[in-house]
């Protein structure tokens, strides 16, 4: 597995290995706090975010360009949140040898000083509109209930993996205690697969 997480991201390494242990076996994890969103091609910005796939087409519907005239949009596709982003290895060596992933990369970066341009602030929605605009069959698996937001307060899992939204060192080291103190827990992989 490959992962990143957030700077403001405090993850307890070792009960993350021990979750992802059984997904070794999946064909092309894609794991961490999934959501949904739409992204307007030509404006590399997005529209229509939801927490879940049916709201996520209703914003569409409402909350982006559509009609004569209007910008593509495409969505809306599953992405998981900058906190802790996963990525099984077999999908990160398709991703890094991938011609598709190359173009998207290319036209990105070709609108660098430009005033319509890639904003890599938004890099967790346009790395889930890559895997999805690549019709590449992934295992989609959602750690959304052992993550903790600690300022949002957006998730709110008592035993959890990876704390976000740390704003100080007293954050960190009140998280890192926290995970210290969870004791013994297993989580299991199949409460975490998305369907």
């Amino acid at each position: 597995f490959y992962a990143k997480a957030d700077d403001d991201s405090l993850v307890d390494v070792p009960r993350l290995a021990s979750f992802l242990r059984p997904a070794a076996r999946l064909p092309n994890v894609y794991a961490g706090y999934v959501q949904y969103d739409s992204l307007i091609l030509p404006q590399w910005k997005h529209c229509g975010w939801s927490a879940g796939p049916i709201g996520a087409a209703h914003a569409r519907a409402h909350g982006c360009p559509h009609g004569d005239g209007a910008p593509p949009v495409y969505g809306p596709f599953p992405f998981v949140v900058g906190a802790l982003t996963i990525m099984g290895a077999d999908l990160a060596s398709w991703f890094a040898a991938s011609a598709h992933i190359e173009d998207i990369v290319s036209s990105g970066r070709a609108t660098h000083g430009k005033k319509v341009h890639w904003d890599c602030g938004y890099s967790d929605v346009t790395l889930g509109y890559a895997l999805g605009s690549a019709n590449r069959s992934i295992t989609l698996v959602s750690v959304a209930r052992a993550m903790r937001d600690a300022t949002y307060l957006a998730m709110d899992a008592t035993r959890f993996v990876v704390s976000h939204h740390l704003r100080s060192n007293k954050m960190f080291k009140a998280e890192a205690a926290r995970a210290a103190a969870q004791g013994a827990w297993a989580a299991r992989l199949g409460d975490w697969l998305h369907g």
